[in-house]
Protein backbone atom coordinates (compact mmCIF):
# COMPACT_ATOMS: atom_id res chain seq x y z
CA UNK A 1 0.00 0.00 0.00
CA UNK A 2 1.41 3.37 -0.88
CA UNK A 3 0.01 6.70 0.29
CA UNK A 4 2.46 8.65 -1.66
CA UNK A 5 1.08 11.21 -4.09
CA UNK A 6 4.59 11.88 -5.58
CA UNK A 7 14.70 26.95 -5.26
CA UNK A 8 13.76 29.80 -4.84
CA UNK A 9 14.89 31.97 -7.75
CA UNK A 10 12.49 33.66 -10.15
CA UNK A 11 12.61 32.51 -13.77
CA UNK A 12 15.06 34.47 -15.85
CA UNK A 13 12.46 36.21 -18.09
CA UNK A 14 11.19 37.93 -14.95
CA UNK A 15 14.70 38.99 -14.04
CA UNK A 16 15.15 40.38 -17.51
CA UNK A 17 12.23 42.71 -17.00
CA UNK A 18 13.44 43.82 -13.57
CA UNK A 19 17.19 44.13 -14.02
CA UNK A 20 19.54 46.04 -16.29
CA UNK A 21 21.48 44.39 -19.09
CA UNK A 22 24.51 43.45 -16.90
CA UNK A 23 22.17 41.70 -14.51
CA UNK A 24 20.59 39.85 -17.42
CA UNK A 25 23.99 38.62 -18.50
CA UNK A 26 24.56 37.32 -14.97
CA UNK A 27 21.17 35.58 -15.04
CA UNK A 28 22.16 33.66 -18.14
CA UNK A 29 24.76 31.83 -16.07
CA UNK A 30 22.45 30.80 -13.25
CA UNK A 31 21.13 27.24 -12.86
CA UNK A 32 17.55 28.53 -12.90
CA UNK A 33 18.06 29.57 -16.53
CA UNK A 34 18.91 26.08 -17.72
CA UNK A 35 16.65 23.04 -18.01
CA UNK A 36 17.54 19.64 -16.68
CA UNK A 37 16.10 16.28 -17.67
CA UNK A 38 14.60 14.32 -14.80
CA UNK A 39 12.07 11.58 -14.15
CA UNK A 40 8.62 12.25 -12.66
CA UNK A 41 9.65 10.41 -9.48
CA UNK A 42 12.37 12.99 -8.96
CA UNK A 43 10.40 16.02 -10.06
CA UNK A 44 11.47 17.86 -6.93
CA UNK A 45 15.01 17.93 -8.27
CA UNK A 46 14.01 20.84 -10.49
CA UNK A 47 13.76 23.04 -7.41
CA UNK A 48 17.51 22.54 -7.02
CA UNK A 49 18.38 26.09 -7.97
CA UNK A 50 20.98 28.53 -6.78
CA UNK A 51 19.90 30.14 -3.50
CA UNK A 52 18.68 33.73 -3.39
CA UNK A 53 21.41 36.31 -3.39
CA UNK A 54 20.76 37.17 0.25
CA UNK A 55 21.18 33.53 1.32
CA UNK A 56 24.27 33.06 -0.87
CA UNK A 57 26.05 35.93 0.89
CA UNK A 58 25.08 34.78 4.37
CA UNK A 59 27.29 32.22 6.07
CA UNK A 60 27.18 29.96 9.12
CA UNK A 61 30.19 29.30 11.31
CA UNK A 62 29.08 25.76 12.13
CA UNK A 63 26.96 22.87 10.84
CA UNK A 64 24.40 23.21 13.60
CA UNK A 65 20.88 22.67 12.29
CA UNK A 66 19.55 25.99 13.56
CA UNK A 67 22.34 27.91 11.83
CA UNK A 68 21.99 26.13 8.49
CA UNK A 69 18.23 26.35 8.21
CA UNK A 70 18.37 30.11 8.71
CA UNK A 71 20.55 30.32 5.61
CA UNK A 72 17.75 28.60 3.67
CA UNK A 73 14.91 30.43 5.45
CA UNK A 74 16.06 33.70 7.07
CA UNK A 75 14.04 34.45 10.17
CA UNK A 76 13.24 30.78 10.86
CA UNK A 77 12.77 29.91 14.52
CA UNK A 78 11.71 26.70 16.18
CA UNK A 79 8.15 27.41 17.27
CA UNK A 80 4.70 26.97 15.74
CA UNK A 81 4.81 30.27 13.85
CA UNK A 82 8.54 30.48 13.17
CA UNK A 83 8.69 27.16 11.33
CA UNK A 84 6.04 28.24 8.79
CA UNK A 85 7.75 29.36 5.56
CA UNK A 86 7.10 29.79 1.85
CA UNK A 87 8.74 27.21 -0.42
CA UNK A 88 8.68 26.14 -4.07
CA UNK A 89 7.33 22.60 -4.40
CA UNK A 90 6.29 20.27 -7.24
CA UNK A 91 2.61 20.73 -8.04
CA UNK A 92 0.81 17.62 -6.75
CA UNK A 93 -2.24 18.43 -8.88
CA UNK A 94 -0.24 18.31 -12.12
CA UNK A 95 -1.55 15.62 -14.50
CA UNK A 96 0.68 16.27 -17.50
CA UNK A 97 3.72 14.42 -18.76
CA UNK A 98 7.24 15.00 -17.51
CA UNK A 99 8.22 16.77 -14.33
CA UNK A 100 5.64 18.67 -12.34
CA UNK A 101 6.01 22.48 -12.38
CA UNK A 102 7.02 24.21 -9.19
CA UNK A 103 4.46 26.20 -7.25
CA UNK A 104 4.91 28.38 -4.19
CA UNK A 105 3.28 26.95 -1.09
CA UNK A 106 3.35 27.17 2.69
CA UNK A 107 4.95 24.48 4.83
CA UNK A 108 5.95 23.94 8.44
CA UNK A 109 9.60 22.98 8.00
CA UNK A 110 12.19 21.57 10.39
CA UNK A 111 15.67 20.04 9.93
CA UNK A 112 15.93 16.28 10.49
CA UNK A 113 19.52 15.46 9.51
CA UNK A 114 22.79 17.26 8.76
CA UNK A 115 25.45 15.16 7.05
CA UNK A 116 29.00 16.31 6.42
CA UNK A 117 29.70 14.68 3.06
CA UNK A 118 33.42 15.54 2.98
CA UNK A 119 35.75 18.29 4.19
CA UNK A 120 34.07 21.02 2.16
CA UNK A 121 30.51 19.77 1.52
CA UNK A 122 27.46 19.12 3.68
CA UNK A 123 23.73 18.60 3.26
CA UNK A 124 20.80 19.42 5.53
CA UNK A 125 17.62 17.36 5.13
CA UNK A 126 14.26 18.75 6.18
CA UNK A 127 10.69 17.65 6.78
CA UNK A 128 8.03 20.00 5.45
CA UNK A 129 4.33 19.64 6.32
CA UNK A 130 1.67 21.47 4.32
CA UNK A 131 -0.04 24.36 6.15
CA UNK A 132 -3.43 25.74 5.08
CA UNK A 133 -4.39 29.43 4.87
CA UNK A 134 -5.52 29.37 8.49
CA UNK A 135 -2.13 28.13 9.67
CA UNK A 136 -3.24 24.54 10.39
CA UNK A 137 -0.82 21.71 9.61
CA UNK A 138 -2.12 18.95 7.36
CA UNK A 139 -1.18 15.98 9.52
CA UNK A 140 -4.21 13.82 8.73
CA UNK A 141 -3.71 10.07 8.44
CA UNK A 142 -3.48 10.17 4.65
CA UNK A 143 -1.11 13.16 4.50
CA UNK A 144 2.63 12.76 4.08
CA UNK A 145 5.45 15.31 4.22
CA UNK A 146 8.02 16.85 1.89
CA UNK A 147 11.66 15.78 2.01
CA UNK A 148 13.88 18.80 1.37
CA UNK A 149 17.63 18.88 0.71
CA UNK A 150 19.93 21.90 1.12
CA UNK A 151 23.56 21.69 0.05
CA UNK A 152 26.37 23.72 1.61
CA UNK A 153 29.99 24.42 0.72
CA UNK A 154 32.68 25.50 3.15
CA UNK A 155 34.20 28.88 2.37
CA UNK A 156 37.22 29.26 4.62
CA UNK A 157 35.92 28.56 8.12
CA UNK A 158 32.26 29.23 7.27
CA UNK A 159 29.52 27.42 5.37
CA UNK A 160 27.29 28.87 2.68
CA UNK A 161 24.21 27.58 0.89
CA UNK A 162 24.82 26.85 -2.79
CA UNK A 163 21.92 24.56 -3.83
CA UNK A 164 18.42 23.91 -2.54
CA UNK A 165 15.61 21.43 -3.22
CA UNK A 166 12.58 22.49 -1.16
CA UNK A 167 10.59 19.37 -2.08
CA UNK A 168 12.48 16.43 -3.54
CA UNK A 169 9.96 13.75 -2.54
CA UNK A 170 6.57 13.49 -0.82
CA UNK A 171 6.13 10.44 1.40
CA UNK A 172 5.16 9.26 4.88
CA UNK A 173 1.91 9.40 6.82
CA UNK A 174 0.20 11.67 9.37
CA UNK A 175 2.31 14.66 8.35
CA UNK A 176 5.61 12.89 9.06
CA UNK A 177 8.42 11.37 7.05
CA UNK A 178 8.88 8.76 9.77
CA UNK A 179 12.28 7.60 10.99
CA UNK A 180 15.49 8.52 9.19
CA UNK A 181 18.96 6.97 9.25
CA UNK A 182 22.15 7.73 7.32
CA UNK A 183 24.82 5.23 6.21
CA UNK A 184 28.02 5.72 4.23
CA UNK A 185 27.76 3.48 1.12
CA UNK A 186 30.83 4.46 -0.94
CA UNK A 187 33.86 6.70 -0.79
CA UNK A 188 31.73 9.64 -1.97
CA UNK A 189 28.11 8.65 -1.23
CA UNK A 190 25.76 8.36 1.73
CA UNK A 191 22.38 6.64 1.89
CA UNK A 192 19.41 8.25 3.64
CA UNK A 193 16.79 5.65 4.62
CA UNK A 194 13.32 6.99 5.43
CA UNK A 195 10.98 4.46 7.06
CA UNK A 196 7.33 5.16 7.80
CA UNK A 197 4.26 3.11 8.62
CA UNK A 198 0.82 2.98 10.21
CA UNK A 199 -2.25 0.79 10.73
CA UNK A 200 -5.53 0.62 8.85
CA UNK A 201 -8.41 -1.34 10.48
CA UNK A 202 -6.02 -3.73 12.22
CA UNK A 203 -3.66 -4.15 9.26
CA UNK A 204 -0.27 -2.56 9.99
CA UNK A 205 2.69 -2.04 7.69
CA UNK A 206 5.84 -0.04 7.09
CA UNK A 207 7.72 1.04 3.98
CA UNK A 208 11.15 2.48 3.28
CA UNK A 209 12.71 4.68 0.62
CA UNK A 210 16.46 5.04 0.16
CA UNK A 211 18.09 8.17 -1.26
CA UNK A 212 21.63 8.69 -2.47
CA UNK A 213 23.44 11.77 -1.15
CA UNK A 214 26.63 13.22 -2.61
CA UNK A 215 28.03 16.77 -2.82
CA UNK A 216 25.27 18.83 -4.46
CA UNK A 217 23.21 15.76 -5.41
CA UNK A 218 20.22 13.74 -4.22
CA UNK A 219 18.61 10.83 -6.10
CA UNK A 220 16.32 7.89 -5.34
CA UNK A 221 17.94 4.48 -4.92
CA UNK A 222 14.88 2.54 -3.75
CA UNK A 223 11.28 3.73 -3.72
CA UNK A 224 8.74 2.64 -1.06
CA UNK A 225 9.77 -0.98 -0.53
CA UNK A 226 7.63 -2.95 1.97
CA UNK A 227 9.53 -3.54 5.22
CA UNK A 228 6.95 -5.04 7.60
CA UNK A 229 3.33 -6.14 7.93
CA UNK A 230 1.09 -7.74 10.54
CA UNK A 231 -2.65 -8.23 10.98
CA UNK A 232 -3.03 -9.30 14.60
CA UNK A 233 -5.76 -6.69 15.10
CA UNK A 234 -7.68 -7.36 11.90
CA UNK A 235 -9.00 -10.93 12.32
CA UNK A 236 -10.24 -12.44 15.59
CA UNK A 237 -7.89 -15.43 15.90
CA UNK A 238 -4.72 -13.72 14.67
CA UNK A 239 -3.37 -12.30 17.94
CA UNK A 240 -3.50 -15.71 19.65
CA UNK A 241 -2.49 -17.65 16.55
CA UNK A 242 0.62 -15.57 15.98
CA UNK A 243 1.51 -15.84 19.67
CA UNK A 244 1.22 -19.64 19.49
CA UNK A 245 -1.72 -19.84 21.92
CA UNK A 246 -4.54 -22.42 21.67
CA UNK A 247 -7.58 -21.11 19.81
CA UNK A 248 -11.07 -21.23 21.24
CA UNK A 249 -13.84 -22.43 18.88
CA UNK A 250 -15.44 -18.98 18.89
CA UNK A 251 -12.27 -17.51 17.36
CA UNK A 252 -12.58 -19.64 14.23
CA UNK A 253 -14.88 -17.30 12.35
CA UNK A 254 -15.81 -17.21 8.69
CA UNK A 255 -14.88 -13.59 7.91
CA UNK A 256 -11.92 -14.89 5.98
CA UNK A 257 -10.16 -14.93 2.65
CA UNK A 258 -10.57 -18.59 1.70
CA UNK A 259 -13.60 -20.76 2.59
CA UNK A 260 -13.58 -20.09 6.31
CA UNK A 261 -9.80 -20.10 6.55
CA UNK A 262 -8.23 -17.04 8.11
CA UNK A 263 -4.69 -16.00 7.22
CA UNK A 264 -2.59 -14.31 9.91
CA UNK A 265 0.92 -12.93 9.47
CA UNK A 266 3.68 -10.92 11.06
CA UNK A 267 6.99 -10.17 9.37
CA UNK A 268 9.62 -7.45 9.58
CA UNK A 269 12.85 -6.64 7.77
CA UNK A 270 16.10 -4.81 8.48
CA UNK A 271 18.43 -3.19 5.93
CA UNK A 272 22.22 -3.54 5.81
CA UNK A 273 24.47 -1.61 3.43
CA UNK A 274 27.86 -2.78 2.18
CA UNK A 275 30.50 -0.10 1.63
CA UNK A 276 31.38 0.27 -2.04
CA UNK A 277 34.34 2.06 -3.59
CA UNK A 278 33.41 4.21 -6.57
CA UNK A 279 29.69 3.32 -6.39
CA UNK A 280 27.18 2.34 -3.68
CA UNK A 281 27.73 -1.14 -2.26
CA UNK A 282 25.16 -3.91 -2.06
CA UNK A 283 21.97 -3.52 0.01
CA UNK A 284 20.66 -6.56 1.92
CA UNK A 285 17.19 -6.76 3.46
CA UNK A 286 16.81 -9.55 6.04
CA UNK A 287 13.23 -10.52 6.94
CA UNK A 288 11.92 -12.66 9.79
CA UNK A 289 8.32 -13.68 10.40
CA UNK A 290 5.64 -16.27 9.87
CA UNK A 291 2.23 -16.87 8.36
CA UNK A 292 -0.47 -18.87 10.18
CA UNK A 293 -3.53 -20.22 8.36
CA UNK A 294 -6.40 -20.90 10.76
CA UNK A 295 -9.05 -23.30 9.35
CA UNK A 296 -12.71 -22.64 10.06
CA UNK A 297 -13.22 -26.09 11.59
CA UNK A 298 -11.28 -28.09 14.15
CA UNK A 299 -8.17 -28.66 12.06
CA UNK A 300 -4.86 -27.43 13.42
CA UNK A 301 -3.44 -24.11 12.22
CA UNK A 302 -0.79 -24.40 9.51
CA UNK A 303 2.38 -22.36 9.95
CA UNK A 304 4.80 -21.16 7.29
CA UNK A 305 8.05 -19.26 7.75
CA UNK A 306 8.35 -15.86 6.08
CA UNK A 307 12.09 -15.62 6.72
CA UNK A 308 13.91 -14.32 3.64
CA UNK A 309 16.97 -12.45 2.43
CA UNK A 310 16.69 -10.02 -0.49
CA UNK A 311 19.81 -8.55 -2.06
CA UNK A 312 20.03 -5.44 -4.21
CA UNK A 313 22.87 -4.25 -6.41
CA UNK A 314 23.48 -0.74 -7.67
CA UNK A 315 22.76 -0.48 -11.39
CA UNK A 316 21.79 2.41 -13.66
CA UNK A 317 21.59 4.79 -10.72
CA UNK A 318 19.24 2.67 -8.58
CA UNK A 319 19.09 -0.44 -6.42
CA UNK A 320 17.73 -3.45 -8.33
CA UNK A 321 16.93 -6.89 -6.89
CA UNK A 322 19.74 -9.35 -7.62
CA UNK A 323 18.59 -12.22 -5.38
CA UNK A 324 15.54 -13.21 -3.32
CA UNK A 325 11.93 -12.12 -3.04
CA UNK A 326 10.26 -9.76 -0.59
CA UNK A 327 7.98 -11.86 1.69
CA UNK A 328 5.93 -8.98 3.11
CA UNK A 329 2.21 -9.52 2.31
CA UNK A 330 0.31 -6.69 0.66
CA UNK A 331 -3.03 -5.47 2.00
Amino acid sequence: MNLRPSAVFPACPTLARLMLAPALALCLGLPACSRQDTTPAAAGALSAEAPPASAAVAQADSLKREALIRLAFPGWRDDDKGRVVRARLPDQEYKGKGEAPLVEDTIDVKPIQVIRLDDTHAVMLTEGVAVDEGGTRNDSHAAGAWLGAYFFTRNGEAWQLDRRVDGYDYTGVEGSLGQSSVTKISATDFALTQTWGSCWQGYCGSWASVYRLAPGQISTLLDSVAMSAENSGALEPCADALAGKPLAPAERGTDSQDDGEQVCYQVGGKPAFALGTDAPGELTLTFQGEEVKVPGGAAKPRRRSLDAVVRYRFQDGRYLVSQGQNPVPSF
